[in-house]
């Protein structure tokens, strides 16, 4: 999964549990929960127990050709410095 994919189909990225896996052993863990709740920490914690499911996930979206609602949204919260 790379990180530029402008321009890309959805059918046209390859998802494997292993790169799901890559993917969460490189999680920064000390970085805030995202606007799903989960924290870093717990998901690098966790990547062989989680591959699968998220690997279903993501298999499943892509098949359809869509991302959920969730994923297209962005909280973006301004943080002012002195």
């Amino acid at each position: 999964m790379n990180e530029r994919l402008e321009g890309v189909r959805l059918t046209e990225i390859e998802v494997t549990p292993d790169l799901v896996e890559k993917k969460l052993n490189k999680l920064k863990v000390f970085k805030s929960a995202g606007s799903d709740g989960f924290y870093p920490r717990i998901l690098s914690e966790l990547p062989s127990s989680i591959k699968m499911p998220l690997y279903t996930i993501f298999k499943k979206l892509i098949l359809e050709g869509r991302l959920t609602e969730a994923w297209k949204g962005a909280q973006i919260i301004p943080i002012h410095k002195k």
